[in-house]
């Protein structure tokens, strides 16, 4: 389930209404007691600030409050300070029986969407994962192209490897490398983004 799925949106809709009451209910809260264990683990579903992560230690509570520009000061009690989030920003933080951690260290957005039921990043995003799409971008100057930005119209003789810089070899050669056009159908322009591995 994605921030933009049918169902956030049904829910968003009908915010207010006396006629419309929404269950959320998952599966450790509503099975007999004993059927999970006591102890839980805290993941936080990520917003447009922030990826998903499991919230191990004080640093990166502090950094789940920042994210949700929460001025409140992490303790190092991760279940004290998840108490203390409003009500409008409880669902971004999900408590979770200690047997669902390993599936969340592997998959956390899957884990995220088909066991706890959560929202993540908004579906269509070009790349769903900032620190992996950090991991592609060189601080310093743009490794490939002499320009960051390259217009070429139909009608010229310049062509992309123009842009190239003559010394540009990649650390990894035999690696993936990935490009993605934006077809534009809102407006007149053709943008593309290219993702380097190092």
């Amino acid at each position: 389930m994605y921030d933009s799925s049918f169902t956030n949106e049904r829910i968003k809709e009908t915010e207010g209404d006396p006629h419309t009451y929404i269950i959320n209910a998952r599966v450790w809260d509503v099975k007999p007691e004993g059927t999970f264990p006591k102890e839980r683990f805290y993941v936080f579903a990520g917003n447009s600030e922030l990826d998903p992560f499991i919230i191990t230690n004080k640093k990166e509570m502090q950094n789940v409050f920042n994210a949700m520009y929460i001025s409140e000061t992490a303790t190092g009690n991760i279940k004290e300070d998840v108490e203390k989030i409003p009500s409008q920003y409880k669902d971004r933080v999900v408590a979770l029986p200690t047997n669902y951690r390993k599936d969340f260290e592997e998959n956390i957005i899957k884990s995220l969407q088909d066991i706890a039921g959560t929202s993540v990043a908004p579906e269509g995003r070009l790349f769903s994962s900032r620190v992996h799409y950090k991991q592609c971008i060189y601080a310093d100057k743009n490794p490939v192209f002499t320009k960051d930005e390259i217009v070429i119209s139909t009608a010229s003789d310049i062509l992309p490897q123009d842009y190239v810089r003559k010394d540009y070899k990649p650390e990894q050669p035999n690696k993936k490398r990935y490009i993605h056009f934006d077809q534009s159908l809102s407006g007149d322009s053709y943008r593309s983004l290219l993702c380097i591995r190092r």
